[in-house]
């Protein structure tokens, strides 16, 4: 008996280590949720065809409004309190480098340094239970971007004629994703969504001119732009299970 005491004393403390495991509850995902996210933000590139107006020159110029892909940052507030449905505000910054190109005869494409500020209000939908470790989910929400341009590019820009200011744009936004609970309070998530807006002007007008020997740069914006988000972060939720 002596020598499986050793062996049995281990049993036991395997047994008792397991135990709280056993009985405790299974994790599951709480009220409320913060989560840190990173991801990529992409624009794309389209042409609006201006018009141009005095002295005779009435065809329009065809204005190439290009962002470069970027990196995004942010962080979203979730409350999560219902079986199936859930709220979150959402803020994300994205480096969208920015060129506008045929504005005028003198300025072939010009670069400028661009973010985006956005702030959005979604409602969330939830296909499985709360219990669940894996939870896809869908949203669909509002809110406003600010297109924000730098300042040193807005005097560059200034500098040449092109007088630029940020833009404000109503943002309705759409998409879905899934989380994954890895124990207790702490969750993985990936979204993938569409924001939709206005492309916005930067204050030029609707139409360029021609007043005697200058030429005064427009933009004619038309249509919808989609402002695709793809993001991985990293959740903290607390409050009731």
């Amino acid at each position: 008996m002596t020598r499986h005491l050793p062996l049995l004393i281990i049993l036991i403390a395997c047994f008792a280590a397991s135990a709280p495991s056993q009985t405790a509850f299974p994790p599951t995902n709480r009220d409320w949720e913060i989560a840190l996210f990173g991801g990529r933000s992409s624009l794309g590139e389209k042409q609006y065809a201006t018009p141009v107006l005095g002295q005779g020159q009435e065809a329009p110029r065809a204005v190439r409004v290009r962002y470069a892909g970027g990196a995004q940052l942010g962080f979203r507030i979730a409350e999560n309190r219902w079986d199936h449905w859930g709220a979150q505000f959402e803020y994300s910054l994205s480096n969208q480098p920015l060129s506008i190109g045929n504005l005028s005869p003198d300025t072939p494409s010009i670069g400028l340094s661009h973010r985006i500020h956005r702030f959005m209000y979604d409602v969330l939908y939830y296909p499985f239970e709360r219990s669940s470790r894996f939870r896809p989910f869908a949203f669909a929400g509002a809110g406003v971007s600010l297109f924000h341009i730098g300042d040193s590019s807005r005097t560059d820009a200034g500098a040449q004629g092109i007088k630029l200011q940020d833009s404000w744009k109503l943002t309705f936004g759409w998409g879905g994703g899934l989380k994954y609970l890895i124990q207790d309070q702490i969750a993985v998530s990936f979204q993938i969504g569409d924001h939709v807006t206005d492309q916005p002007a930067y204050g030029l007008p609707s139409s360029a001119r021609v007043t005697g020997n200058q030429f005064i740069p427009g933009l004619q914006p038309d249509g919808y732009r989609h402002n695709w988000l793809l993001s991985l972060g990293f959740v903290y939720q607390w409050g009731e299970r």
